[in-house]
């Protein structure tokens, strides 16, 4: 296959109208960073600007507290900022991922891209996720419905691929691909790894890997969180987590059908963003007023002076 340029579209422009709660100048400036930086397949990829903007974002929002109100109750509620770099991240993700032990897979993949194929970084980035839709299309047309649990993980050199583990509808898939290894049923692997194989480098990817799955007892939590590990302890892996940043990539996702056992609920309410504020500035007021302090605080029926007393607490301008 001869290399050609994956072409990719480039969103270069960057919304005024971002929403109730506006991006982070830091994020902003790290797509940018990234979004220049030259692949082709060099040996090395400069991602000093990126890991740099990155770790003023977590500066900016490190011992932080959100702040929302309630215009119709009158309500302040005040929440620790948390990310999904944070450790505290890594504990709701586990509770989460407890519900999925159940799952029993069959099937892990691996799928890569040709890098001297991407003029920059951030192409790849935009165009895994179309390669996975190509793929998961073509398992569907051949094998039936499915469900997935997929990773995006970042080699050193700071670029991505996906991990991909696989459960069929159909239990004959299930079982077919279970019985499958390099020793045993070595013409039915070799058969589904070199159409897979093809199928990925036609719509643009590299290298794959194929591996059954025999243990249906694979440990799912610890799966996820050893990638989920790799983003929190920044401090040694720094070009994982600002990579993940820049790119607003999930580090994981996971198909419609078990939504349901790994996504909390969600409840609407009328709360807005306000701005965010200091945890020392919101601990100085709890100990004054006498409110418990904690993770999130809640604030009623708050008397007009203290808007002007505590006017950063509260997003008051004086005039």
């Amino acid at each position: 296959m001869t290399a050609s340029l994956i072409p990719c579209k480039r969103i270069r422009i960057i919304q005024e109208n971002l929403g109730k709660k506006p991006r982070s100048v830091h994020y902003l400036l790290a797509r940018k960073a990234l979004f220049n930086i030259v692949d082709l397949g060099v040996k090395r990829l400069d991602l000093k600007y990126v890991v740099k903007h990155f770790e003023n974002w977590r500066s900016h929002y490190q011992d932080k507290f959100i702040h929302m109100f309630d215009f119709e109750e009158d309500k302040h509620i005040f929440v620790k900022s948390v990310s999904r770099f944070d450790s505290e991240y890594k504990k709701k993700l586990k509770s989460r991922m407890r519900k999925m032990k159940d799952v029993s897979w069959c099937l892990k993949l691996e799928v890569t891209l040709d890098p001297k194929q991407f003029l920059g970084l951030y192409d790849e980035f935009i165009y895994l996720p179309r390669l996975w839709n190509s793929v998961n299309g073509w398992l569907k047309y051949k094998f039936g419905d499915l469900e997935f649990l997929r990773i995006l993980e970042i080699t050193k050199k700071g670029r991505p691929h996906l991990h991909i583990l696989l459960i069929f509808h159909n239990d004959k898939w299930n079982k077919y691909f279970r019985s499958m290894s390099k020793r045993r049923n070595k013409a039915n692997f070799d058969e589904f790894y070199y159409e897979f194989k093809d199928f990925v480098s036609r719509n643009g990817g590299g290298f794959v890997w194929v591996k059954p799955i025999h243990n249906k007892n694979l440990k799912l939590v610890n799966y996820v969180l050893k990638y989920v590990n790799k983003s929190i302890n920044y401090e040694n892996n720094l070009g994982y987590s600002a990579l993940l940043f820049a790119s607003n990539k999930r580090l994981f996702s996971v198909s419609r059908g078990l939504r349901v056992f790994g996504d909390p609920e969600k409840v609407k309410t009328n709360f807005r963003y306000v701005g965010l504020v200091s945890s020392n500035d919101l601990l100085t007021y709890c100990k004054e007023k006498n409110i418990p302090f904690g993770f999130s605080v809640h604030i009623e029926s708050l008397e007009y002076k203290d808007y002007y007393e505590y006017s950063d607490l509260f997003g008051v301008k004086n005039v």
